[in-house]
């Protein structure tokens, strides 16, 4: 009898694990694939120069910017900020793997 029990409470267990293992890995895709679409016009281009201090080390670097007609600011790498021009029109996908520009 006390077999049987044995064999219950693992199999019970097992099964508890399994939907929390399941619930743990579909979050951490859901939190992979975050997509924010932004689209309008491009009102302004503006460079940023940012400080970092790593260790009392500090460096300047600058990082680009665009303002959309919203007024929402959005960072972009050096590339993609000297392929836009202010008065586009563009739709702008961010994921966490990059950042993709369509021109309308």
């Amino acid at each position: 009898m006390t077999k049987w029990m044995l064999v219950g409470l693992y199999i019970q267990g097992s099964i508890l694990l399994l939907i929390v293992y399941y619930g743990f890995f579909t979050g951490l895709v859901a939190a992979e694939t975050k997509i924010t679409e932004i689209e309008g016009k491009v009102e302004e281009k503006y460079l940023q120069a940012s400080i970092d201090n790593y260790l009392s080390n500090y460096d300047v670097h600058q990082e680009y910017w665009i303002r959309m007609e919203n007024g929402q600011s959005v960072k972009l790498t050096a590339s993609l900020y000297e392929g836009i021009h202010p008065g586009e029109n563009i739709k702008l996908v961010q994921v966490n793997a990059g950042t993709m520009i369509f021109k309308k």
